[in-house]
């Protein structure tokens, strides 16, 4: 199966990536975040799992 986005950064609260996120839609860039509810549930998990990932559009 071909991957349509790619992780472009990973940060250890969401709320950082948040922030990039919006920037990037802004942008008129589509994007997402992988992660970001798990961590905002336990944030003692985010070095565990990766933290949270910023995903775009491979295009």
């Amino acid at each position: 199966m071909k991957e349509i986005f790619s992780t472009v950064a990973v940060f250890q609260y969401s709320a950082e990536a948040q922030i990039i996120k919006g920037r990037l839609e802004s942008e008129g860039i589509n994007s997402f975040l992988v992660d970001n509810h798990t961590i905002d549930t336990d944030p003692l998990v985010s070095n565990a799992i990766g933290g949270v990932k910023l995903k775009v559009q491979k295009e």
